[in-house]
């Protein structure tokens, strides 16, 4: 099982836009039910040749993520540096084994692509970029949130204790 946390907190705007690029992304995707918790939480399912893909915003778990039998990141290759050394765990809050230290003009590409959500650890606290159009950008980090309308103000934004970014980018880690 491959999990993919998309963000540290459910958000059912962004639930709603992973649901719209996996479906965008990944051909032969098979939409199955949308299960509704007493809760509030959100469960899309999926199939894909049989494997089943799942979308959760959970309310429980306080995440919204990706479940899936198939590693989804096949399906997003159009970054061309990302160098994975391993399979994501199959448990919501374990860190997973892909990480890549960048420059920043290579996470401005990357974000750029519009190809997947991208996960990160930062002085030991995990975030997400959600990419959903390059206008439509949302980045996620402990229990901060907050929607960009350029990559430029995204990667120049003071987020993290007042740095951005493009100043912190070497020294976080992306899974």
């Amino acid at each position: 099982m491959y999990h993919y946390t998309i963000c540290n907190t459910p958000d059912e705007e962004l639930f709603y836009k992973q649901c719209a690029a996996l479906e965008k992304n990944i051909q032969g995707l098979e939409k199955d039910s949308l299960l509704k918790d007493v809760d509030g939480s959100l469960t899309q399912l999926y199939k894909k040749e049989g494997k089943e893909i799942s979308v959760h915003n959970s309310e429980y778990i306080g995440a919204l993520y990706v479940d899936s039998e198939i590693e989804l990141t096949q399906f997003f290759k159009r970054w061309k540096n990302r160098r994975q050394t391993g399979k994501r765990t199959d448990r919501a809050g374990e860190k997973g084994e892909c990480e890549h230290l960048m420059k920043s003009e290579d996470l401005r590409d990357w974000i750029d692509s519009l190809t997947q959500d991208i996960t990160f650890e930062y002085l030991g606290v995990n975030g997400s970029i959600c990419p959903f159009s390059r206008s439509d950008i949302s980045l996620c980090y402990g229990e901060k949130e907050q929607s960009f309308d350029s990559i430029d103000a995204l990667m120049h934004a003071p987020f993290f204790k007042g740095k951005s970014l493009t100043e912190i980018c070497s020294k976080v880690n992306f899974e």
